[in-house]
């Protein structure tokens, strides 16, 4: 079943349906040749937008999967029992994270990091920290790009 070729072949014989319209004289055969192909339009419109969030959902499965897949191998290198309901309930949470408080967390973590860096390979410079903008547009930037090259299958 290719939906898409089944959508292609629906929107010809709509387009056929319409073709028809100037050769309808009665106004009742009229009235319901428009109402069908109205119907079907509304169809195929609403079959685009189940395919499109099938889709999506997908790519979120994905990322979940990928997710509990680090904390179970997480689980196993500590020797530990696997929390399935703290990693559920993390996920969950970081679902229902406000975007600004993480943006935050990224960028005293980057500067954390930065820091660390500098000082563990004795740079004179250890005290000159990369700007919180500059920072916040580099996450932001490198979120773009990922969304933009994110393929929604």
């Amino acid at each position: 079943m290719n939906i898409n070729k089944d959508i292609e072949q629906a929107t010809y014989f709509i387009d056929k349906m319409k073709d028809r319209i100037p050769l309808i004289k009665n106004q009742l055969q009229l009235n319901k040749h428009v109402e069908m192909i109205n119907a079907f339009i509304q169809l195929i419109n609403i079959i685009e937008v189940l395919v499109a969030v099938k889709q999506q959902t997908t790519v979120i499965d994905k990322l979940l999967l990928a997710r509990l897949r680090d904390y179970f191998m997480q689980a196993d290198e500590e020797q530990i029992k696997i929390p399935i309901h703290y990693f559920v309930n993390k996920i969950d949470a970081d679902l229902n994270e406000d975007k600004q408080m993480l943006m935050h967390q990224v960028v005293q973590v980057f500067k954390g990091v930065e820091l660390n860096q500098k000082l563990i390979n004795n740079k004179s410079n250890w005290h000159q920290q990369t700007p919180t903008a500059e920072v916040e547009g580099l996450v932001e930037h490198l979120l773009t790009e990922f969304k933009t090259q994110l393929q929604w299958h």
